[in-house]
């Protein structure tokens, strides 16, 4: 009589225990009373609110340069850092003119990311000596940090207004791109002169 094997049971797959987070596990879905939604929001929704923002950003500015005026040393950064502040003015009625084109309310937004780069511009001043190349230094890095933001903002504003046929809009973004591109390249060229 041959003898046949039985065929011992797979062995059982163990569950891979649930990671819990705030009492919940991860596949339990919050209460919907509760729930985080998605921030789903049109492009023409997008584009409204970061025309908000670089308004605030803007005008944040026109209030923040001459500080940077104030603690800057020499008469190269001085002359630069007045002649982007008249700029920015006519920035800020640029963008007042993008709302009376769209006929919505020229009220601006907060702009976190401008309000923390202007805090690093004052935290600068605060510690560092007047007079000092490392005072010098750091105003012009915190320029051109402001400027980087405002050219990566009027791009995005630029092709957003673009898709949505806003082309009066985009001609307006272009003119204060131009802007902030010449004063970051000046901040740069300044920049260079100084550690040399």
């Amino acid at each position: 009589m041959a003898i046949t094997k039985t065929k011992k049971p797979a062995p059982s797959k163990k569950q891979t225990p649930v990671k819990k987070t705030n009492n919940r596990t991860d596949h339990e879905s919050a209460p919907k009373d509760t729930a985080i939604k998605p921030f789903d929001v049109s492009l023409e929704d997008l584009f409204k609110s970061d025309l908000k923002d670089m308004l605030w950003a803007e005008n944040h500015l026109v209030a923040a340069i001459p500080k940077m005026i104030d603690a800057a040393k020499t008469p190269e950064l001085k002359k630069a850092l007045n002649s982007h502040l008249k700029e920015t003015i006519q920035q800020v009625t640029r963008l007042k003119t993008v709302f009376e084109q769209l006929d919505l309310p020229a009220i601006p937004k907060k702009c976190d990311a401008m309000e923390g780069l202007t805090l690093s511009g004052e935290h600068t001043i605060d510690n560092t000596y007047p007079g000092t190349a490392g005072r010098e230094t750091g105003i012009i890095n915190s320029g051109i940090k402001v400027e980087q933001f405002e050219i990566t903002s009027y791009n995005g504003l630029i092709k957003m207004a673009g898709k949505l046929g806003y082309h009066d809009a985009v001609e307006i973004f272009k003119q204060n791109l131009q802007e902030e591109m010449a004063a970051s390249e000046k901040l740069n060229a300044l920049n260079d002169s100084s550690s040399k």
